[in-house]
């Protein structure tokens, strides 16, 4: 199992503080432990994952909330990416197994689609006039 937070800037909004689950509430950087000690696969964390809350909390070190969001792959190769916007839980699966950092993993996986017939091999030039 293996999980990584990475960079989320001016996407990253977690839940709201709620002191009646405080026993289930952490703090955005203690996601990643909070995952690898508890589970062994990608589904165990996507069956789990909302049963904790992820509020912002200040890290103290730096005097603001770290704005991150996690990728998680288990032995089998599954991989998921777990996102917090406007205070909502997402997760995805991570069919490709990769990561970047904002905006969101769905809209990185839309913009995949502008590369799609991209090649290693440059396109002939156009020949203006010429007959087919």
């Amino acid at each position: 199992m293996a999980a990584g937070l990475f960079y989320f800037p001016t996407t990253a909004g977690y839940m709201s503080y709620n002191p009646a689950q405080a026993s289930r509430t952490i703090a955005p950087w203690e996601v990643g432990s909070w995952i690898l000690e508890n589970f062994a696969t990608v589904e165990e964390v996507k069956h789990n994952i909302g049963s904790v809350a992820v509020a912002e909390v200040v890290f103290q070190k730096w005097g603001f909330v770290p704005p991150i969001h996690y990728v998680v792959h288990d032995a089998s190769g599954k991989s998921i990416v777990i996102e917090y916007v406007d205070g909502k839980l997402h997760v995805h699966d991570d069919v490709l197994g990769v990561m970047t950092n904002s905006p969101t993993f769905d809209w990185h996986m839309t913009n995949l689609r502008n590369y799609v017939n991209f090649s290693m091999v440059n396109v002939p030039p156009a020949k203006v006039g010429a007959s087919r």
